[in-house]
């Protein structure tokens, strides 16, 4: 019985520390998005002129 609760107390710890370090990885995932689409809308203007429609899109998927 002993062990069982053991077993029981880390299956709930190992999905709480899941959770949290996913809800983490989310929020910081989304901060550096914000930040690198404030990067690129702070460019000139000239510089949207060799990239393609939809591309900052892409770039902000591919590189976070």
């Amino acid at each position: 019985l002993f062990l069982a609760l053991i077993g029981v107390g880390i299956l709930i710890c190992s999905y709480v520390y899941m959770i949290t370090w996913v809800y983490t990885g989310e929020v910081n995932s989304r901060r550096i998005r914000e930040k690198y689409l404030q990067a690129i809308l702070r460019q000139d203007i000239a510089y949207f002129d060799n990239i393609g429609a939809g591309e900052v899109a892409t770039r902000i998927q591919t590189d976070t």
